[in-house]
C-alpha cells in the first residue's frame, strides 16, 4: 500500500488517524508521518498491517474468534 492511499483508506471509513493507527498498531503519529509522506518507505510489518486493516474495512476478509479475542484472514477470490 502506498502511502497515498492511507488516507484515502482512513476518509473512506470515516476513522480518525488515532482510530487507523489503533487497528493497525502504530502510534498516531507514525501514522500521520505516513499520510503526510513524511516516512516514503514503509516497513514490511506495517505494510501487512495496513493490508490486513484494509482487508477487513473493506470486507474481504473472514472473521475468526479466537479465546477473546478475533482477528481477520484475508480471503482470496
Amino acid at each position: 500500500m502506498e502511502w497515498t492511499e492511507i488516507k484515502s483508506l482512513r476518509q473512506r471509513h470515516k476513522l480518525t488517524q488515532q482510530d487507523l493507527s489503533n487497528l493497525v498498531g502504530v502510534g498516531w503519529s507514525t501514522l500521520n508521518r505516513w499520510e503526510n509522506g513524511k516516512i516514503k518507505k514503509i516497513s514490511k510489518l506495517g505494510r501487512i498491517s495496513l493490508e490486513r486493516v484494509k482487508s477487513e474495512l473493506d470486507g474481504k476478509g473472514v472473521r475468526h474468534a479466537k479465546g477473546e479475542k478475533s482477528f481477520w484472514v484475508p480471503v482470496s477470490k
